[in-house]
């Protein structure tokens, strides 16, 4: 039985060989890599590799910086817009009190020429105290029936002579602060130019101050040569006449 056992563990040349065989789907899976999620991180989903993630877009440019000098004038032109407008505002309705005003004004003279017309028609015994009961001065004769309305009209008087006079002081600030700006932006172009006459004044005595170490630096140059010549001539001419005795 050992013998039979051990001859069939031997292969020989007879037997054939197996089929081949495709790895098992369990096997396949095992050796796909997973991401293994960490024990505090199992409650949220699995991060993307960094190739598909989603790359936020790139950060819009800064907006450019305007000129101090031209936001402060459109300001100052939106304020002075606003209060033209809210001035134009109250005129409007200062004209329509003052319609309402003289349109009661009217109602009332009417209705009380009516009333002593007919008190002295029929009573003529009380023209005196009718006459009496009128105001001593007339200035009194324009006031209105009702007192509360005149005054929120006086009210009103002040409150537009207020804001007048809050306009009349804007505007007088606007034109010292604008006076203001142009003598600044005046000091500073002479300033400027002025710097630049100095700097051209300085550049053009630099020059100057080079051309003539250029014309002395020539001039020595040429003396040097001068006596260079001069003393070779002498020397091909003489030429013991340099020559020391040691």
């Amino acid at each position: 039985e050992y013998l039979i056992n051990y001859d069939s563990d031997i292969v020989s040349d007879e037997d054939e060989p197996p089929p081949p065989t495709l790895p098992s789907v369990k096997k396949q899976e095992e050796k796909i890599p997973t991401t293994t999620i960490p024990p505090w991180r199992r409650g949220y989903p699995v991060e993307p590799p960094p190739e598909q993630r989603k790359l936020l877009p790139p950060a819009p440019p800064p907006p450019p910086h305007s000129d101090p000098y031209v936001q402060r004038l459109k300001e100052e032109a939106e304020h002075r817009k606003r209060l033209q407008e809210q001035y134009e505002r109250q005129r409007e309705q200062l004209r329509r009190l003052e319609y309402e005003r003289k349109k009661l004004e009217t109602s009332s003279s009417s209705t009380t020429t009516t009333t002593t017309a007919s008190a002295t028609v029929s009573t003529p015994s009380t023209t005196k105290t009718v006459a009496s009961m009128r105001p001593r001065h007339p200035v009194q004769a324009d006031a209105p029936p009702w007192p509360r309305q005149q005054i929120h009209e006086d009210q009103d008087v002040k409150d537009r002579s207020k804001q007048e006079r809050e306009r009349l002081l804007h505007e007088e600030r606007l034109r010292k602060e604008q006076e203001a700006i142009v003598e600044r932006a005046r000091a500073q172009a002479e300033a400027k130019a002025q710097a630049e006459a100095k700097a051209r004044a300085e550049a053009l005595a630099r020059s100057e101050a080079r051309l003539h170490a250029e014309a002395q630096a020539r001039a020595h140059a040429l003396a040097e040569a001068e006596a260079r010549t001069k003393l070779l001539r002498q020397n091909v001419t003489r030429p013991r006449a340099w020559i020391k005795v040691s």
